[in-house]
This record gives C-alpha cells, structure tokens and sequence, in this order.
C-alpha cells in the first residue's frame, strides 16, 4: 500500500458497491475483494474496489452480447 492510495472502510465500500455488510464480508473471504484487516475493522484501496467494478461491468457487458 503506497502512501499516496486512497484507502476506504468497510462503511464507505458497502455505500460504494451498494452491497450489504454480509455481502462485503463473503467477498472478503472469497477473495474477490482485497481486504487489509486493522484491529477489528477491514480497510480497502479504492483502486481495488474500482478493479472489482470494472470486472463486474466487463462481465455483464459480454454476457449480454
């Protein structure tokens, strides 16, 4: 993690992904996405969760060609 990455919480992940906290918490273990664990709380790189949303879009674009 380089210094100048933006870095987010599970709490604005949920808002960004407009996903649950259950469904955050299986794509952490999953793998799908990268999750750094601080204490108790998770934190992201944006670019990770900006990867994932890419990757989510190619997919449903090419299945509905």
């Amino acid at each position: 993690m380089l210094v100048n990455d933006e870095v987010l919480t599970s709490k604005e992940v949920m808002a960004y992904l407009r996903i649950s906290k259950p469904t955050l918490y299986r794509m952490i273990r999953v793998g799908d996405l990268r999750a750094v664990k601080i204490g108790k709380n998770y934190r992201f790189l944006k670019k990770d969760v900006e990867r994932l949303l890419r990757a989510e879009s190619e997919s449903v674009n090419t299945r509905g060609e």
